[in-house]
């Protein structure tokens, strides 16, 4: 994961204003130092929040790899839940 989180670091300082990610339906586009600066602020927010495991419940989306990418960088474990799973009963012990 560190190769993605450089290049990202690497384009973001490069190519700041190149397209990045075109996300949904809305065609959302983010810059490559939008994508930066988005995952360096959830990155502050889960630092702050003292998250240790992270529980991903989304589409698959922009905002999806922004979380991914932050948590990876503080190696937190992300466990994605599937929009499906809504209607399956957990019992934990």
């Amino acid at each position: 994961m560190d190769l993605v989180l450089n290049a990202i670091q690497q384009r973001a300082a490069l190519f700041p204003n190149q397209t990045a990610i075109i996300s949904g339906a809305e065609k959302r586009i983010t810059s490559n130092q939008n994508l930066l600066d988005e995952i360096t602020l959830v990155e502050n927010f889960l630092k702050v929040q003292q998250v240790s495991r992270l529980g991903i419940y989304m589409d698959n989306c922009a905002e999806w790899i922004v979380f991914d990418l932050a948590a990876a960088r503080l190696n937190i474990v992300v466990i994605p839940i599937p929009l499906f799973s809504v209607k399956i009963k957990l019992i934990m012990y």
